[in-house]
C-alpha cells in the first residue's frame, strides 16, 4: 500500500501543478481514499482488475455522477502507475467550472460572491456558494442558456431531476445556495422571483405542471401584483400576532399559487385561483380545509388590504342546494321551512338539506321532471349508488329522505302513499354502553395541583374540571363568557348551544377556585375577547372543541382509549346516578328535555343492576346442581 499512496500523492501533485480547481483535486482525493480503504479490507493490491471490481460493486449504490467522477480519478491513477504521467485522453478539464462559464454568467456569479462577502460571510462560505452555483450555471449553459434573463421553469425542473447527490440532505443544501443566488438575480430584475422558489424539495412535488384543467375563459397575462401581495399578507399575519408556523404554512401554500400563475403566464383572478385549488387540494389531505381558509383570507386581503378573522370559507362557494334541479327547489324549500317552524335545530335542518339534496341531485341525472314521477325502482337505484362510510351514516340519510317523501305524500305531490317504504332501513336501532372515566382516572384529574400549572395547562384544567364537575358540553364550555359567572351565588348560567335551553348550575368550589386562579394568573392580560377561555397566542380568538379534547388527554395517563371530551359529561351523569339522585334531577342538571336519554347510563350502574337479577327459571333455563339440562 506504500506504493499506492505514493502514486496517489503524485497524481494529486500533478493536478495541483497543472492548475486544476481545488474542488476537482478534492474529488480525486476522496476517490483515492475510498478505493485505498477497499484495497486494505479485501487485502488486494492495486490493479486494473481491482479498479473494475470496486466500480462494479458500488454501481448500484452510487449516482451516475459519482460513478463517472470516480472512474475519471482512477483512470488518471492507472496512467500514473504505468508511466508516471497522465495521458491526454484522461486529462479532463484543467480549468475550473467558473472559468468555463460564459462572460455574462461569470459576471453574475462574481457579483453575487462580492455581495456575500459584503454581507459578512467567510471566504470559505462564499467558496461553497460559488461552487454550487457554478455547477448550476454550467448546467444551464450546456442546455443553451447564455444569460440569466433566458432562464425558464423548464430547465429548472429538468435540473432538479438531473442533478444528483450522495444524500437528500446534500441536495437540499446545494439547492438552497442556488435559490439564494436566484433570489439575488430576481431582485436585480434578471429573472422571476418564482425561479428562486422552484428548487425546493417541499414545493416541487406539489407544483402543477399542466394547465389543461382550466376553463377557456381564464385571462392570460402577468400577475405582477401577486407576489408583492403575498409578501404583504405574510407581514400582516405577523402584525396581527399569528404564530411563525402559521405564517410559514401560509407562505408555502401561496408560493405554490404564485408559481402556477407565473409558470403559465396567467393574469391574477379569483376564478383561476379557485380552479387551481380544486385541482390540487387532494395533495393536502385533511389539511385542505386550512388551505381553503388561507386562500379565502388572501382573497379578502388582495382586495381590501385587511384580514377578516370571522370569514373562514369562500363567500361565493356554490351551495349544494343551488345545484339541484329547479323543479325540486319549491318543495325542498317548503319542507326545510317547515322543519324550522317546528323548532328543529339549525344543525338538524342542515343535515336534512344535505340528505335531500343528494337525492334530488340523483333525480336530476335521470329523465325525471317532477316528484310525482318517482318510482320504487328510482329509489332503489339511488341507494345502490349512494355510498357512505358506515351503515349508520347511510341509515341516517335514508331516514331523512323517507321523512321528505312522507311530506310529499301529505302534500298530494306523490300519489303512492307507500312509496316511502322503498327507502331501505340499512341499520337497525341499537344502544351502546356508555363509556366513562375509571375511578383512577377521576382521581388523577382531581389530584392535580393547580399551583404548579403553567398558564396554558391551567386553562385546560379549568375546562376539564367544568366538564367533570358540572357536566357541560365542550361547545358550551368554549362559549362561556365573563357575564355567565355569578360569583356571589357561585353559579354559572348559560344557554345550551345544542338544545337552546337556558341553564343555571351551581359551581362547585374546586371548579370555581380553578377558574378564579386562571382569570387572575393564567389568562392573557387585555380585553381580547368576552369569552373566558381563549387561545394564548395572538389573535387570542375563542377556542374550538378540538382544543378541549386535547386538554383532557393532558391530565390522564395512557389516555389513548378515550374518545372525545363528552366522556366527562357521561361520567358526571353516572356519578350523580350512583349518588342516589333522582332521574329527573340528573336530567335537569344535564339540560335534557326528557328523562329517556338517561337510559344508557343505567346500564353501567353495576350496584343497582345486581339488585334486580332475572331468574334463570323465568327465562326458561332450568339449572340443577350447577349443570344445564
Amino acid at each position: 500500500m506504500r506504493k499506492y499512496y505514493a502514486m496517489v500523492l503524485g497524481v494529486l501533485q500533478f493536478l495541483k501543478d497543472n492548475n486544476y480547481s481545488s474542488s476537482t483535486i478534492e474529488t480525486h482525493r476522496h476517490a483515492y481514499d475510498a478505493f485505498g480503504k477497499w484495497l486494505l479490507i479485501h487485502d488486494v493490491t492495486f490493479s486494473d482488475e481491482a479498479v473494475n471490481r470496486w466500480l462494479e460493486e458500488n454501481k448500484s449504490i452510487w449516482s451516475d455522477r459519482i460513478i463517472s467522477s470516480n472512474r475519471r480519478a482512477l483512470n488518471k491513477l492507472q496512467d500514473y502507475f504505468r508511466s508516471q504521467t497522465i495521458s491526454p485522453s484522461n486529462l479532463g478539464w484543467q480549468i475550473s467550472t467558473h472559468d468555463r462559464l460564459s462572460k455574462a454568467l461569470r459576471e453574475d456569479l462574481d457579483s453575487f460572491a462580492a455581495e456575500l462577502l459584503a454581507e459578512g460571510l467567510s471566504a470559505r462560505e462564499v467558496k461553497a456558494y460559488c461552487y454550487a452555483n457554478a455547477r448550476f450555471l454550467m448546467y444551464i449553459q450546456l442546455h443553451g442558456y447564455e444569460t440569466i434573463e433566458q432562464l425558464d421553469y423548464d430547465v429548472l425542473l429538468k435540473f432538479s431531476v438531473d442533478d444528483t447527490h450522495e444524500t437528500a440532505t446534500a441536495k437540499r443544501k446545494f439547492n438552497a445556495k442556488i435559490r439564494r443566488f436566484l433570489a439575488y438575480e430576481a431582485n436585480k430584475g434578471k429573472c422571476s422571483i418564482g425561479h428562486a422558489f422552484i428548487l425546493n424539495h417541499l414545493l416541487i412535488p406539489k407544483v402543477v405542471l399542466e394547465d389543461d384543467f382550466l376553463s377557456n375563459d381564464v385571462p392570460k397575462g402577468k400577475a405582477e401584483l401577486l407576489w408583492p401581495k403575498i409578501e404583504q399578507f405574510g407581514k400582516k399575519l405577523g402584525d396581527i400576532g399569528y404564530s411563525k408556523n402559521t405564517i410559514r404554512i401560509s407562505r408555502h401554500f401561496l408560493i405554490l399559487l404564485f408559481l402556477f400563475f407565473d409558470m403559465f403566464d396567467l393574469a391574477y383572478s379569483e376564478m383561476t385561483a379557485l380552479q387551481w385549488f380544486d385541482h390540487v387540494k387532494h395533495q393536502f389531505n385533511s389539511s385542505w380545509i386550512s388551505m381553503n381558509r388561507i386562500l379565502n383570507q388572501f382573497f379578502l386581503f388582495y382586495k381590501s388590504g385587511d384580514i377578516c378573522l370571522s370569514q373562514t370559507a369562500f363567500p361565493r362557494a356554490e351551495q349544494m342546494i343551488d345545484t339541484i334541479p329547479q323543479w325540486c327547489r319549491p318543495s325542498v324549500d317548503e319542507f326545510l321551512k317547515l322543519l324550522e317552524r317546528e323548532g328543529r335545530e339549525a344543525s338538524t335542518v342542515m343535515m336534512y338539506r344535505s340528505s335531500i339534496c343528494r337525492f334530488c341531485s340523483f333525480l336530476g341525472q335521470t329523465n325525471i321532471n317532477s316528484f310525482a314521477e318517482i318510482t320504487a325502482e328510482d329509489i332503489i337505484n339511488f341507494n345502490l349508488q349512494d355510498i357512505h362510510s358506515t351503515p349508520d351514516g347511510k341509515a341516517a340519510y335514508n331516514s331523512r329522505i323517507r321523512n321528505f317523501l312522507l311530506h310529499l305524500t301529505d302534500q298530494k305531490i306523490i300519489t303512492n302513499k307507500y312509496l316511502y317504504r322503498a327507502v331501505p332501513i340499512i341499520s337497525a336501532p341499537r344502544r351502546r354502553i356508555a363509556e366513562i372515566l375509571t375511578d383512577n382516572e377521576i382521581r388523577q384529574i382531581w389530584s392535580v395541583d393547580i399551583d404548579k400549572l403553567d398558564p396554558l395547562s391551567l386553562r385546560d384544567y379549568c375546562m376539564v374540571s367544568i366538564g367533570l364537575g358540572m357536566g357541560l358540553r365542550s361547545s358550551d364550555i368554549a362559549n362561556l363568557k365573563f357575564t355567565d359567572i355569578n360569583w356571589q351565588k357561585q353559579s354559572i348560567s348559560f344557554t345550551q348551544q345544542k338544545t337552546g335551553k337556558a341553564q343555571i348550575m351551581p359551581m362547585p368550589v374546586r371548579v370555581g377556585n380553578a377558574i378564579f386562579k386562571y382569570l387572575c394568573e393564567g389568562r392573557p392580560k387585555g380585553n381580547y375577547s368576552t369569552y373566558i377561555f381563549i387561545n394564548h397566542r395572538k389573535p387570542f380568538g375563542r377556542l374550538t372543541r378540538g382544543v378541549l379534547e386535547r386538554a383532557l388527554h393532558r391530565f390522564i395517563d395512557n389516555s389513548d382509549h378515550l374518545h372525545g371530551f363528552h366522556i366527562l359529561r357521561k361520567t358526571f351523569s353516572t356519578l350523580m346516578l350512583r349518588g342516589n339522585n333522582e332521574i329527573s334531577v340528573i336530567s335537569d342538571a344535564l339540560g335534557h328535555k326528557t328523562d329517556n336519554t338517561l337510559s344508557e347510563y343505567l346500564s353501567i350502574d353495576e350496584e343497582r343492576i345486581r339488585l334486580c337479577p332475572l331468574s334463570l327459571e323465568m327465562l326458561g333455563i332450568p339449572l340443577k346442581e350447577g349443570v344445564f339440562r
